[in-house]
């Protein structure tokens, strides 16, 4: 179930903690994937460790809103929803914009002109249709401009939007839609317009390019989820007459 991964034997909260850190990743990455069902008891054989930290942390998750628990039911993943999309993009418009203008204030030119230069390789490169090369440079922007945030409350709603916001990438990318390779392309090109705006210092275009890609973004995830669930639908309806 785990392609490998373990955890070291550790005890009390640290092996909470662990186990928590773990099927956290596993639901992130879809490696467990949304509506699936899960067995504590199997969790505990394949991790080598008793049912209490694995029960422990899934009443965690569901407090983080990826798992849900029901009385007599085995645990299981949650969906992710086309308004799951919509409230997460709506949030994060809220937000980011924002953000990435005190960040322009504060960020050093040296990471951005690095960071720059690696998207604008990408974008010539024959890697341009991989989505991990694209996800990880994505994550860098991210992480560049999130780091100038000096507000503990502030990045504590953050850190939930990006929980929410990866897993809804790793959904997208596992799924095999026509207009893949240029929808990566369109979002690197937005990625180097925000980047071209903070190196100039002009917050009234980092905000504005910044709105820009969260607006595309939403509407290109939410047409790979809609091609997702159309392909669910077709499933099903082909197995009626199997």
């Amino acid at each position: 179930m785990f392609r490998g991964i373990s955890i070291e034997k550790k005890e009390g909260d640290s092996l909470k903690e662990e186990v928590y850190n773990l099927l956290k990743e596993l639901i992130l990455v879809n490696e467990f994937l949304p509506g699936q069902k899960l067995s504590i008891e199997e969790l505990a054989r394949e991790l080598d460790i008793s049912p209490t930290p694995i029960r422990e942390a899934l009443s965690k998750l569901e407090s983080d809103g990826l798992i849900e628990l029901s009385r007599n039911k085995r645990p299981k993943v949650t969906q992710i929803t086309e308004n799951d999309v919509h409230e997460t993009y709506e949030v994060r418009r809220f937000l980011e914009p924002q953000v990435a203008k005190e960040a322009t204030k504060n960020l050093p030119p040296d990471p951005l002109r690095n960071l720059k230069e690696r998207m604008v390789k990408f974008s010539s490169s024959d890697q341009k249709s991989t989505s991990q090369v694209f996800h990880e440079l994505d994550l860098e922007l991210n992480k560049l401009i999130f780091q100038t945030v000096d507000n503990d409350f502030l990045n504590e709603l953050l850190s939930v939007i990006k929980n929410r916001s990866v897993r809804i990438r790793f959904l997208a990318e596992s799924v095999q839609h026509r207009e893949k390779d240029k929808f990566i392309e369109k979002g690197n090109e937005e990625h180097l317009s925000i980047i071209e705006a903070m190196e100039n210092k002009d917050e009234p275009r980092v905000e504005e390019a910044v709105q820009l890609h969260l607006g595309n973004a939403e509407g290109r995830t939410l047409k790979i989820i809609n091609e997702l669930n159309s392909q669910k639908r077709e499933t099903i309806n082909i197995k009626k007459y199997l």
